[in-house]
């Protein structure tokens, strides 16, 4: 039996340091920041997908980068 990657990757705010939450905080809460919206049932069905690119938009592609490799690639179970 397959194990189910959603139930053995952490969510997002599992896999992000207290330093770089500080960092994703001071990105969007900056005033210039820029509003880049994500489809809530695109991050259920492929939240590795959807996740990095928000946050590939939001100029953090460091922390893309981790959403994509440690996020589930697909939220079926």
């Amino acid at each position: 039996m397959t194990e189910n990657p959603a139930t053995t990757r952490p969510p997002l705010g599992k896999i992000l340091t207290p330093e770089e939450i500080a960092r994703f905080v001071a990105r969007v809460a900056y005033s210039t920041s820029p509003v880049v919206l994500i489809d809530e049932d695109m991050a259920v069905a492929a939240p590795a997908r959807t996740y990095g690119d928000w946050l590939d938009a939001l100029g953090l592609p460091d922390l893309a980068e981790k959403a994509r490799t440690l996020l589930p690639e697909s939220g079926a179970a």
